[in-house]
């Protein structure tokens, strides 16, 4: 079975997020149950609850730390995002505005990070560790 029959659909599915400029950085794309109003992300083919439509939808990209833990495994890129050597940090947001619960990379100091604390979405640039640039989604403490 080639990789186009098992997920036909696939090619249809938006982007998860894309990058903008210094106006609007960053852009989360997602879907809302027709339904239900529930917004998914990544962006939902059908209503994972319901099985009926779904709506594009742009998502928050402000939110509150949920948890954050501190991880000790591979990276991709070349250096971690943390700036340290011993591991980075994956969190999850809940995204205002009844948006979905995400889960990122978490950058910055674990000194500073508190579940409750305001964050926003970011892109995190990085180089990978065969020296091709990358760019994900990523979440900072609030600058506001």
């Amino acid at each position: 079975m080639t990789d186009a029959a098992a997920s036909p659909n696939r090619s249809k599915l938006p982007q998860n997020y894309t990058f903008g400029d210094a106006s609007e950085p960053v852009v989360i794309h997602g879907s809302k149950s027709d339904e239900l109003g529930t917004t998914y992300w990544p962006p939902r083919m059908r209503c994972p609850r319901t099985g009926g439509t779904v709506s594009p939808t742009t998502l928050a990209t402000t939110g509150t730390l949920w948890s954050w833990t501190f991880v000790h495994l591979p990276w991709s890129g070349e250096e971690l995002p943390n700036g340290t050597d011993d591991g980075y940090a994956v969190c999850l947001v809940d995204l205002d505005d009844d948006g979905p619960r995400l889960g990122m990379v978490l950058l910055g100091d674990r000194e500073d990070w508190v579940v409750g604390m305001r964050v926003e979405a970011r892109e995190l640039h990085f180089k990978t560790i065969d020296g091709e640039p990358q760019s994900i989604l990523a979440f900072q403490r609030s600058e506001s």
